[in-house]
C-alpha cells in the first residue's frame, strides 16, 4: 500500500449511520497515513444500487486496481434475495481482490 499513489477507504452505509461510518473510515485512513500510506476516506450513503454494484462503480470511476475487503458468508437464501457484496466482487470485478474474513 505504501507504493500506491492513493488508497481510498470507503464504507457504504445507511444515511442514519453516516457520521459513525465517516468516523470509522477516517480512523482507518489515519492509521494508514501514520504508516506511510497516502490514504483518504469517505462514507457513502446507500442508494438504490446494491452495495457491490456501488463499489464496482467506484472502482471503475477511480481506476483502482486492487480492492481490499472483508468477506462474510451468508445463507444462500439471503444472498439470493438481498445479493452479496463478496459474491458481486468475486463474480464481476476486473481488479485484483484481497479478502479477509
Amino acid at each position: 500500500m505504501k507504493q500506491a499513489r492513493e488508497v481510498q477507504v470507503v464504507e457504504i452505509c445507511a444515511s442514519a449511520d453516516a457520521a459513525a461510518a465517516a468516523a470509522r473510515v477516517a480512523d482507518v485512513a489515519a492509521w494508514l497515513r501514520r504508516h506511510g500510506v497516502v490514504a483518504e476516506s469517505e462514507a457513502k450513503v446507500r442508494d438504490e444500487r446494491p452495495a457491490g454494484d456501488r463499489i464496482l462503480a467506484l472502482v471503475e470511476q477511480t481506476g483502482a486496481n486492487l480492492i481490499v475487503a472483508g468477506a462474510w458468508g451468508h445463507s444462500r437464501m439471503r444472498e439470493w434475495v438481498l445479493g452479496g457484496v463478496t459474491q458481486a466482487l468475486l463474480n464481476r470485478s476486473q481488479s485484483w481482490l484481497l479478502f479477509s474474513h
